[in-house]
């Protein structure tokens, strides 16, 4: 359950600017939640295992995460200056994502907050991004900041599947749905609903002769938003805040979210790997890399990759 009582900040250790920060100061007044702050450091010359001995190794660490401590501290104390309790932690790991997500679970926390940026696709073809890794990886929510501003009274727009293909999906829906509700009630964000729908050509090789493009695309436009209409009204949410559009998902999230000026996106993550992750693109790495806004990330109920 997302109820935001004790969050994880990851810092980036390579800037000075942090808006991951100031996202989880914003959401820590709301909810009351505790806050640690985390750097995770991993430095090649402090890591040459096969000639240094276990206690000489660690004494050329402690330096470095001394220096980076003081540099974490002095970059909090300007919230501490306005009374925010808030823990500092340095590790040393070179897996972040790993450590992160074996942290998460050994001290209970509900919510991660990471800054996040975009890779290339010759970056993401060389190698997979540590934010994908985390995603598949984390038990817990994750809000990656890409923008630094205030989220309190905008507006949040959340990503729903609404065709149910395994018989779980409505189960699943309303998991993420609750889970919404309970963090714009914190936050006193309007909630807005986006489903998109695949383009007939998709089904081209696989469609009876019968069946038009325009027939096929007019039934699938339809189910869609029976179904999504079906769920804004059991959720008490105004048609006017309902959208749908024929698409990519990345690009449908990312035309709906500037139309309305979307200070957050939300979508549900069952933290697939493999064939399936591959499958599902993976749905939230695929926007994460498209959309130039803050996201959460909600892991619903399934498998995270170990």
């Amino acid at each position: 359950m997302l109820n935001t009582k004790n969050i994880l900040v990851v810092i980036d250790p390579n800037s000075d600017e942090q808006a991951a920060l100031q996202q989880a100061e914003e959401i820590a007044a709301a909810s009351g939640a505790k806050l640690t702050a985390l750097v995770c450091i991993y430095e090649l010359g402090a890591e040459i295992d096969t000639v240094l001995g276990g206690t000489l190794l660690k004494n050329l660490r402690k330096p470095v995460l001394a220096r980076k401590k003081e540099w974490l501290d002095g970059i909090l104390a300007p919230m501490r200056d306005r009374g925010i309790s808030i823990e500092s932690k340095v590790e040393w790991a070179k897996k972040d994502y790993q450590f992160i997500a074996k942290l998460t679970e050994e001290q209970d926390f509900d919510l991660i907050i990471k800054s996040s940026h975009h890779h290339s696709k010759i970056q993401r073809a060389l190698y997979t991004p540590g934010d994908w890794h985390l995603i598949r990886k984390s038990k817990v929510s994750i809000l990656f900041v890409r923008q630094k501003q205030t989220l309190k009274g905008g507006q949040l727009l959340l990503a729903l599947d609404v065709i149910d293909n395994k018989g779980n999906l409505e189960y699943l829906n309303k998991t993420l749905l609750d889970e919404t509700k309970h963090f714009s009630e914190q936050l006193d964000l309007t909630v807005n609903l986006v489903n998109a729908y695949p383009t007939t050509y998709m089904f081209a090789t696989f469609s009876p002769e019968e069946y038009s493009h325009a027939v096929i695309q007019k039934r699938l436009e339809v189910s869609h938003r029976e179904a999504l209409e079906t769920i804004a009204q059991r959720n008490d949410i105004d048609a006017d805040r309902v959208f749908l559009q024929e698409g990519e998902v990345s690009e449908v999230i990312n035309d709906v979210a500037n139309d309305i000026s979307a200070g957050i996106i939300v979508m549900g993550c069952h933290g697939r790997d493999g064939f399936s992750g591959f499958l599902l693109g993976n749905s939230a790495e695929s926007v994460l890399e498209s959309v130039e806004r803050n996201i959460l990330i909600v892991k619903t109920p399934g498998e995270t990759s170990q």
